[in-house]
């Protein structure tokens, strides 16, 4: 069982904003499920398959299901909104348009990060914040849905932000 599926305990998506619930790991870590990490404050590197991606405001990434990745600095002040999104809420027929791939195997060559145009991270932003308050798991469910395609249209529509190659 992958610590993304101990999270989730049965629901099939989940979200937070980073502050609210700060964890730090020194190893990289494989979830089975789409990790989408949403950038607002601050800065930080990320390592995810031997890439460092630097992320600030605005910059937005998934983690697909089985890469490594782990948090390897970030400046004071950071914050990121944090997307768990199990495979059964994503479904085939919709992967890669409307809504993100679960592996790196259906992404193909969509990887990295991207930063958003001003008007998009307002949006998923503002997305975010209610999400992360909502009650209601059904409408939370509904939202986060809604979230999921609009951050991959964003991300498809965003030019490439350069992430540096690391010798293993």
């Amino acid at each position: 069982m992958s610590r993304g599926t101990e999270i989730l305990a049965g629901a099939p998506a989940a979200c937070w904003q980073r502050s609210a619930r700060r964890r730090f790991g020194t190893l990289p870590e494989t979830h089975d499920e789409l990790v989408a990490l949403f950038a607002t404050q601050g800065q930080m590197n990320y390592l995810i398959d031997g890439q460092v991606a630097r992320m600030r405001p605005g910059v937005l990434l998934f983690a697909y299901a089985g890469q490594a990745h782990v948090l390897l600095s970030e400046s004071r002040g950071f914050d990121m909104y944090v997307f768990l999104i199990s495979g059964d809420f994503l479904p085939q027929e919709a992967r890669g348009r409307s809504l993100p791939p679960l592996t790196l195997k259906e992404a193909g060559d969509l990887t990295g990060p991207r930063l958003l145009p001003a008007t998009a991270r307002d949006e998923l932003q503002t997305l975010s914040e209610i999400l992360v308050v909502e009650t209601d798991p059904a409408r939370q469910n509904l939202g986060i849905r809604w979230w999921l395609a609009r951050a991959w249209h964003h991300w498809q529509q965003a030019g490439t932000d350069a992430a540096e190659r690391l010798h293993p």
